[in-house]
Order: structure tokens, then sequence, then C-alpha cells
């Protein structure tokens, strides 16, 4: 896989689930990472593995949400976000 740079998108996404899901000193870190437009991310290099763990449970909370109350609309859009990211972080992921 080749080096992941998130879009605009991704990286709100991506701020969310390090603010809920990691631990400091490295959410911080992140946060400042994510912040810049050209961050870029190496799997298995560096942040990938905190990143690919922020994702795995936003992702995770994103599907209990979807359960907990089906008809919400602002809950099957996080889902396919986190989903989107889920696959990006997961290639084989289904």
């Amino acid at each position: 896989m080749s080096v992941f740079k998130p879009t605009p998108e991704e990286r709100e996404t991506l701020k969310k689930a390090v603010s809920k899901f990691a631990h400091e000193p490295i959410k911080s870190q992140l946060l400042a990472a994510l912040e810049r437009a050209d961050v870029e991310f190496e799997p298995g290099v560096g942040d990938w593995e905190h990143l690919k763990f922020c994702v795995d449970h936003h992702f995770l909370h994103a599907q209990t949400e979807v359960r907990r109350d089906p008809t919400k609309k602002s809950a099957k859009a996080a889902l396919a976000k986190a989903d989107e990211l889920e696959r990006k972080f997961r290639p084989n992921f289904s």
C-alpha cells in the first residue's frame, strides 16, 4: 500500500477519531500532524498503528450508534465515513 494522504474531509474524521480514542502524548502529536494540509502517513511507519487503532474504534462506535438508532441519518453518515476510512487502513476489510 502506498502513502496515505488524507483529504480535508478525511482529516476531519480522523481528528474526531483521534480526539475520542487516542491518549496523551500520542493524541496531541496526531492532532498536530492532522492540522497540516500536507500530512502523509506511510503504512506500518510512525503514527500509522495509532491512527489505525483510532479508526478501528471509531468504526465500531459508529456501528453501535447505528444499531442503537437505525433511523438516525447522522449516525448512518458517520458510519459511512468511518467505513471509508476503515477500508483505507485495512484494504481486505469486508
